[in-house]
């Protein structure tokens, strides 16, 4: 991958609402080289644009990580992708599903919990999620560019 290209997804990565010409400018490259490049990540590489929120001051400060195995994942997997409950779903080597959740309440969560019954979950691991350190942090900072030259 191209160096400018590189610094675009940087800039991008620390804020998708940066103006192209602020990023022309600072890495030192035509407008119109960074609207072509832009529009290359966007069609290749960039999956979506989003904004982090503080669950917390959402009203929603019990987050979890669950990672479930079941019999029924297909209906599960439905049922996951669907649930408003739920942030993230992935796919794991030892699980069928990695989940991030966030609740208003712990009963809301010991609902949901009891939920994965119907899906006949054969196991679950459950952390809470007390604090989080970083997120989305790849690729935010020059010597992230390092690591993928």
């Amino acid at each position: 991958m191209a160096e400018e290209d590189l610094q675009i997804l940087r800039m991008l990565r620390n804020d998708a609402r940066i103006k192209l010409a602020d990023v022309a400018r600072e890495i030192n490259i035509p407008k119109t080289t960074v609207h072509d490049k832009y529009r290359r990540l966007k069609n290749n590489m960039i999956l979506k644009y989003t904004t982090l929120v503080d669950f917390k001051k959402l009203g929603r400060p019990i987050r979890v990580n669950i990672a479930i195995e079941a019999k029924r994942k297909e209906t599960l997997k439905d049922f996951l992708l669907s649930h408003p409950d739920i942030n993230s779903v992935s796919t794991l080597a030892n699980y069928d599903f990695y989940v991030d959740a966030v609740f208003r309440n712990m009963a809301e969560m010991h609902d949901f919990l009891e939920e994965l019954r119907l899906y006949k979950v054969t196991k679950k691991n459950v952390h809470h999620i007390i604090e989080e350190l970083k997120t989305e942090d790849f690729l935010t900072k020059e010597r992230h560019l390092k690591m993928v030259r």
